[in-house]
Order: structure tokens, then C-alpha cells, then sequence
């Protein structure tokens, strides 16, 4: 049943994709940008595979990247896919760079049905075959860049990535929506997600779909307030099955040019579908996010959120705490800084746990379209004792990675 829902949600991305990308009219050239990319990266890193006895290692990327945007007057959709390889210096078993050892493919597309219905949809996928290994590569762009966890994401690959054995993971978010503008200040957005998860040691499978339902009134050109109700279930393979239901209200305001923010606060309440499951409770869930363009060529992301999400593998349902902040900057002509730290506590029935995560980037054009990057990280676990057969003891980790990247901008009017 969880394979079905997956491959139901896979055949709908599809369909919209297509009708997204049907050209309209036939006599327009509408503007199709392919992005193709190559990242070499050398890092050290002293805890390779994130464990409680660290062992230090100098690992080699390679990274072949491809992105796409296709704009038409009524539709816009973007694509990035890359598949990744590394080689552990001192790891006889990773002894040769295997290009198929990690893939990512992350698609967006909105298309105007109407001057009052719109639809999106979203999909985000991630393989990889050691969760240990963080196989993300930063860069300015943006293309290969994960997704940040201000989103709470259900299957999110980053904490994946910190908190479990060594070993494949696999990981799909696909999510559709549709407003339809009833009124000239009253709209009604309907949305599904479908977030699968698959994790080889422990084996361990998580689906969890929500359908959310939104009504929002614009008070002026800069506040809009809306309700939302929604319902989520859970499939876990280490715990019962659980559902939720949610009902929020907010607001979004763009104060300035300068100022925007996003809030929504609510409850939920939670329980167990099957027997011998969790008790019933209800929680406080909410979302605060603030973005802030301090000066041209500078702006910062800050946000906070609770919500019920799974909890990669471990146990069942979690309250989920997620922090985040994000900034980059032009530093100079040609210089450019980012700065990610984000912070996740998972609260579950027989398992709490949390993930910290950091990263520092400084990004140079050494010529025309090729970038050289340094790259700073540090990411730190902690969780009670058995979770994960360890003591329980906090792990962290540092690496420093240099790298050197390339792309070919492609533009065609078809």
C-alpha cells in the first residue's frame, strides 16, 4: 500500500509536469535554460562516519549536476539533478570513486490554470548509499543545495544523513496544491503531500500523507490572514500507526521592501490508530519565519517551527522542533559568504533525540562560469541511551572541503 501511494503521487507529478510544459499557442518562443554542471572537491573530515570512535579520513568528490527552468506566460518550473561519487583515502572498501553513489532531484512547477486557479506541484528525491556521508555540495546557485529544514520536512535526507547507521537511504517528498481566488480578497488553497522514506540499517520504512485545506482573507497589499486544518498519517515500520489533526491560523506580511514574515500557530491533536500504540495528546504547533535584506547584496532567514513529522527511522510520530538560520552576502566585487546553522529536536515515544548542523561557505569566480569554494562544517548529535546501539554519548564532527566548480548555461527558444 505505501509502494501504491508513492507511485500514484509519482504519476501525478507527471501528468502536471506535462501540462505545465505544454507550450500555449504554438507560434511563441518560450525560454528554455539547461544548466549543465561539474564540482571536484577535496575535504578532510575528523569523524568519516560520524560515530562515537571518530576516525579521521581525507575524502575526493565528484559531482555531475544538471539544471533546467522552462518558462512559459502561465507556467514556470525548475530541475535540479545530480548524481555524486567519493573516495576515502583510507577506507579500503571506498578505494575507487563510484559515480552512482548518491543521487538528488529536486522539481518545482506552478502553472496558472485560470486568472482565479493555479496549481504547484513539488518533488524532492534523495539516494544515498552512506547515510554517514553528508553527499551535499554548496554553491551559489543554489542547485545542489539541500533543502533547508525550516520546511518540516517529513523525510528530510540532511537528518537522515546525521543520525543513522551507516548504510542506503532513500527519500521522496512529493507535494501538489491548488488556490482558486473566489473572491477578489478570499482564496482557498487545497493541498496533499506524500512523504516516503526508506532507511537499510536499521530496516525501516516511514510514509506519512497530509491534506491540508486553507482559507485566506488579504486585509491590505502587504497583510494577508488565513485558518488552515490539517489531517496527517503516519506508517511506521518501528512503531504503530498514528494520525493528527491540526487547525492553525496566521499571517503573512511584507512590512517593507527591506521586511517580510510568515507566522501560523495552532494544536494538534495525536493518536494512535493501532492498539498498544501512544496515548492520546494534544501539542502546540506553529511557524515563524522572518527574512530581512539588510543592504543590496545581503540578506538573512531566520525561522522556528513545531509540527508532528516521523523521526527517520527511529520510532514512530515526533513533535519536531526545527530552527534554522541562513544568510549569504556579497563580501566584496567578486567574493560571496553563506552561513547555515539549523537545530532539530525529535521528541517520540521511546526516543528523543537532537541534530545540530552548521555550515560556512566562501565562493570565488576564478573565471567566467567556474567557481572555487571553502567550505566549513560542523554537525553534532546527542540521544538517549540504545537509540541508534549507542550510549548515548553527544558525537561531533568537523570537516573543511575546498572545491572548484564549473557550468555551461544553454538558452533555447522553443
Amino acid at each position: 500500500m505505501r509502494v501504491a501511494a508513492s507511485f500514484q503521487a509519482a504519476t501525478w507529478l507527471w501528468l502536471l509536469v506535462g501540462a505545465s510544459l505544454w507550450p500555449l499557442g504554438g507560434a511563441r518562443a518560450d525560454p528554455l535554460t539547461l544548466i549543465p554542471s561539474v564540482t571536484l572537491s577535496e575535504e578532510y573530515t575528523d569523524n568519516v562516519f560520524f560515530r562515537e570512535d571518530p576516525q579521521w579520513d581525507f575524502l575526493t568528490r565528484v559531482r555531475l549536476g544538471l539544471g533546467l527552468t522552462y518558462e512559459t506566460p502561465r507556467s514556470r518550473t525548475t530541475l535540479a539533478t545530480g548524481t555524486s561519487g567519493v573516495y576515502l583515502a583510507r577506507q579500503t572498501d571506498q578505494s575507487q570513486i563510484n559515480i552512482a553513489d548518491a543521487q538528488q532531484f529536486f522539481l518545482t512547477t506552478t502553472y496558472q490554470v485560470t486568472p482565479r486557479f493555479s496549481l504547484g506541484i513539488n518533488d524532492g528525491f534523495v539516494r544515498t548509499k552512506d547515510t554517514r556521508d553528508l553527499n551535499f555540495i554548496l554553491s551559489p546557485g543554489g542547485i545542489s543545495t539541500p533543502p533547508p529544514v525550516s520546511d518540516p520536512s517529513d523525510n528530510n535526507p540532511g537528518n537522515a544523513s546525521v543520525f543513522l547507521p551507516r548504510g542506503s537511504a532513500i527519500n521522496n517528498s512529493f507535494g501538489i496544491s491548488g488556490a482558486y481566488a473566489f473572491a477578489p480578497l478570499w482564496t482557498t488553497t487545497l493541498a496533499y503531500t506524500n512523504g516516503y522514506g526508506w532507511f537499510s540499517d536499521p530496516d525501516a520504512e516511514n510514509l506519512v500523507q497530509r491534506g491540508l485545506v486553507t482559507l485566506g482573507r488579504q486585509w491590505s497589499p502587504s497583510l494577508t490572514f488565513n485558518g488552515s486544518y490539517a489531517y496527517s498519517r503516519f506508517n511506521n515500520t518501528n512503531a504503530p500507526d498514528s494520525q493528527s489533526n491540526a487547525i492553525y491560523i496566521g499571517a503573512s506580511y511584507q512590512y517593507s521592501e527591506m521586511w517580510s514574515g510568515v507566522a501560523s500557530a495552532g494544536a494538534s491533536l495525536n493518536n494512535s490508530i493501532e492498539t498498544g500504540g501512544a496515548p492520546q495528546r494534544i501539542n502546540a504547533v506553529y511557524n515563524l519565519a522572518i527574512t530581512r535584506l539588510l543592504q543590496e547584496g545581503w540578506q538573512v532567514t531566520a525561522g522556528v517551527s513545531q509540527n508532528v513529522t516521523p523521526s527517520v527511522g527511529v520510532a514512530g510520530a515526533s513533535v519536531t522542533l526545527n530552527t534554522y538560520l541562513a544568510s549569504w552576502a556579497e563580501l566584496g566585487d567578486r567574493l560571496t559568504g553563506t552561513f547555515y546553522l539549523s537545530y532539530s529536536n525529535f521528541d517520540a515515544t521511546g526516543a528523543d533525540f537532537y541534530l545540530l548542523n552548521t555550515q560556512i561557505g566562501l565562493f570565488y569566480p576564478l573565471w567566467r562560469d567556474v567557481f572555487a569554494g571553502f567550505i566549513y562544517g560542523f554537525r553534532q548529535r546527542d540521544s538517549e541511551p540504545g537509540i541508534d546501539q549507542t550510549s548515548g554519548e553527544t558525537i561531533n564532527g568537523n570537516s573543511v572541503r575546498l572545491q572548484v566548480s564549473t557550468t555551461w548555461p544553454f538558452r533555447f527558444d522553443i
